[in-house]
Parts: C-alpha cells; structure tokens; sequence
C-alpha cells in the first residue's frame, strides 16, 4: 500500500500547538528586527534590506483552514499607534531587541519589565505568553549570558540569527510552553 505524504507548511509538532486563532503581539526598539521577523514568520525569507513599515499592522497568517495566526507588528518606540492593540485578545506578547545593543541600551531592559509587568497587570494574564526574543545573535559572543539574564527576570528568552530564516525554530519558540 502507498504511504500518503502530507507536506505540511510548518513541522507537525507546531501544528498542534497553535490554537485555533492565535494573536502575537510584536513590541521593540526601533531597527530591532520586528519587520524581518515578520517576514520570516509569513514565510518571504530574510531581506537584506527591509522596509520598516513605520506604522503598526495586523497581518494574518493561514496555516490551514482551521488555524491561523495574527500578528500585531507595532512601529519601533513609537508606542502611539500601539494603544488600541494593547486590549487587543493577544495570546502571545512578544518583546523583540537587538542583542548587539543589550548592554549599552538601557531601554531594552526597561521594555522587557514593561513587558512582564503589563501582561501580569492584565486580568487574563494567565493565558497570555510573554517572551523576548533577541535578534542578530552572529554579532555577540555572549547570547547564553544575555539570554539567561533575561531569564533571570521571570521571561522566557531565545536569541536568533535572523539572516538564517529560522521560521520554524522561532514558531517553536514563539508556541511552545
């Protein structure tokens, strides 16, 4: 009998993690890497040179006719447009910095605690995920100290090398518990 091959967009595993409608809340400094990440995540690859769309969006995402996936990609620092997606039924909050600026931008560490302390402010905190991911981990040779500092403040942290097209490794991250 012929084995039925069924090509799949994501890995198997992630297919049952992602519920049935997921939203990913994307929240970073400016040139972080929220809109390369986007673009890997709807599957256009790496761009050398990408254009920062300057504004917040929502794009979504099908993964199959049941399940998709909606992403809120916000405009850098730039918290303005943010506001009306901030009550928004996100399901993951997701907090994206360079890591190559780490330790000389206080602000990435003041906008990961603002990210732990808004989701636990919220009153369905418990179903929402929060979680920091760092971008151009080739560039530093400290990514296993940074990632568990960041730890260390009660977040869950991966840091990746974007230019790579991680997308599965970065939906793994972003979906599991």
């Amino acid at each position: 009998m012929p084995i039925l091959l069924i090509v799949m967009p994501i890995p198997i595993i992630l297919f049952f993690l992602i519920k049935k409608w997921d939203i990913v809340f994307l929240l970073g400094e400016r040139k972080a890497g929220k809109d390369t990440l986007l673009h890997i995540l709807k599957g256009d690859g790496f761009q050398e040179k990408p254009v920062a769309l300057g504004q917040t969006q929502r794009v979504s995402i099908r993964i199959n006719k049941w399940k998709k996936i909606d992403i809120i990609n916000t405009a850098g620092s730039d918290i303005a447009g943010t506001e009306e997606f901030k009550d928004a039924k996100y399901t993951i909050r997701c907090y994206v910095f360079d890591s190559t600026k780490y330790g000389e931008n206080k602000r990435i560490k003041l906008g990961i605690q603002n990210t732990i302390n808004e989701v636990k402010s919220l009153p369905n905190y418990k179903k929402i995920k929060y979680v920091a991911l760092g971008t151009r981990a080739a560039s530093i040779e400290n990514k296993d100290e940074i990632e568990n500092e960041i730890r260390s403040m009660g977040i869950r942290c991966k840091i990746f090398e974007l230019s790579d097209n991680p997308q599965n490794e970065v939906m793994e991250f972003l979906f599991k518990e």
